[in-house]
């Protein structure tokens, strides 16, 4: 059974993807303008400053409703099983 260095080849491979991630990062933050995930947030527009606000709150409570619909539905059928059991 081989160790761990005979495995990964002596510890080259760590190496060469510890360079890869250095560079990496050294690229993104020399560069911040390709590091931008989404243009909208950074866009002084009203009409898309305000979707994006829209849908951040949408997005923001779509899974508390979500949960509260399960709930009050699961509320619902416990109340119809109980009205059955009692007559």
């Amino acid at each position: 059974m081989k160790g761990v260095e005979g495995w990964r080849g002596g510890g080259r491979g760590i190496a060469k993807a510890l360079t890869v991630s250095f560079l990496a990062i050294a690229a993104f933050l020399s560069f911040p303008d390709i590091a931008h995930a989404c243009p909208v947030c950074f866009d002084a527009n009203g009409e898309v400053r305000l979707a994006f606000i829209v849908t951040t709150g949408f997005l923001t409570f779509l899974p508390l409703l979500m949960v509260a619909a399960v709930f009050f539905w699961a509320k619902k059928k416990f109340q119809e099983m109980d009205g059955e059991a009692e007559s």
